[in-house]
């Protein structure tokens, strides 16, 4: 959930706001909203807003809407939704519109107070066109919502119910895990009435604005850093290379058959040898469910150890090759996405051994299976990278 508290800079465009100066038309407006993302692309909020603006009117030449019922010259009440101000009626409409209004070239600048609510769908513009990344120092986001617009009941002048739209762009700078800042312009579109003054061939009103704000992350959403439609989708799952398979079977048997041997028939005392350092077996790299983060090290200390045998063995045998398997566990995900899954997995092994331990990418054979292999016999342990000789 990320709620966003901001301030802004509006400028009202209706009737007249050509014949106002630009500087005259602006006002300070606030907001609030509270919104979530639902993956690292689209997410939604509800945003509240309000200001009190101001609308140019010349006496005598403008129409207002005012709701039935209203006093006409003949001190009857009108049917009409609409009150033309043509000079017939000065005192009904100074009393009503103008006169808390403060004095404009010909007319008169008339407050009025307005506020709304959307809905409003975001996307983020990065994240859709690359890596998603959860520390990215800038992020802009798209949005679009509808919502509903109340304009105030302001003396005698009746209160208006709109439909409303608005859209914007929101360039978000991170200032640390749990808070950013922004910049957003925005354009928020309503019905002629909005300010209760209406004509002048529009059908629209609009309020234009400039926000400056801050967004606080409660960290609800947790994300994998992994890249977002960068790949094509697998429709075939590769065919596993069985050779590999059938390799490590035969060599365990023949340490079965050397086991049983030996315990069969007590060997003789070897005779008297220098001592050889023997190199461990080269040991798996495991990862968490879903991920391919290699460092890690409150889930599996280990994996820095493995890494360390690992390039051990190839600095000591310098004309050696190490083949690198990448897997996934058959339980989770499905198979076009584990197989993507297991790639990335080895992928991340391999960069590790060539950036943080010198190795010879050439002297790496990679490898990757998805969950059409199961290695190990617990479901949790086929999350893994295993090293071949």
């Amino acid at each position: 959930m990320v709620p966003l508290i901001r301030g802004r800079l509006a400028w009202l465009g209706s009737e007249n706001f050509r014949d106002i100066a630009i500087k005259d038309n602006l006002k300070f407006t606030g907001g609030l909203a509270l919104g979530k993302w639902f993956n690292p692309v689209l997410g939604a909020r509800l945003n509240f807003s309000g200001a009190k603006q101001s609308t140019y009117a010349v006496p005598g030449s403008a129409v207002w809407y005012i709701g039935q019922n209203h006093p006409e010259v003949n001190g009857r009440n009108s049917v009409l939704d609409y009150a033309v101000d043509d000079g017939s009626n000065p005192s009904f409409f100074y009393n009503t519109f103008y006169k808390d209004g403060k004095a404009y070239k010909d007319g008169y600048m008339c407050d009025f107070t307005w506020g709304a609510a959307s809905v409003d769908l975001m996307f983020n513009l990065k994240n859709l066109f690359r890596p998603y990344n959860p520390n990215a120092f800038f992020n802009p986001v798209i949005y679009g919502g509808i919502g509903y617009e109340h304009t105030f009941v302001d003396g005698n002048r009746t209160a208006t119910d709109l439909i409303m739209q608005r859209y914007g762009l929101q360039f978000n700078f991170r200032l640390s895990n749990r808070w950013d800042i922004y910049l957003e312009p925005e354009a928020m579109g309503v019905p002629e009435m909005f300010d209760r003054q209406v004509g002048g061939n529009r059908e629209q009103d609009f309020v234009v604005s400039l926000k400056l704000g801050l967004t606080y992350h409660f960290g609800w959403n947790k994300f994998i850093k992994a890249p977002f439609c960068t790949e094509a989708p697998v429709s075939q799952p590769a065919q596993p290379d069985m050779s590999q398979i059938n390799a490590l079977n035969d060599r365990i048997n023949d340490l079965k058959s050397r086991l049983a041997d030996c315990l069969a028939t007590p060997a003789p005392a070897p005779a008297p040898a220098p001592v050889v350092v023997q190199q461990p077996d080269l040991t798996p790299v495991f990862f968490e469910l879903d991920k391919y983060v290699v460092h890690n090290k409150s889930f599996d200390p280990g994996n820095i150890e493995s890494l360390k045998i690992a390039s051990n063995y190839l600095n000591s045998n310098p004309n050696a090759k190490l083949s690198l398997i990448g897997f996934a566990d058959v339980k989770t995900g499905h198979p076009a996405h584990n197989l993507t899954l297991s790639k990335n997995r080895v992928n991340a092994v391999a960069d590790v051994l060539v950036k943080e331990y010198g190795i010879n990418r050439n002297r790496l054979l990679l490898n990757y299976k998805g969950d059409t292999v199961q290695p190990k016999a617990i479901n949790e342990q086929n999350r893994v990278v295993l090293f071949f000789k």
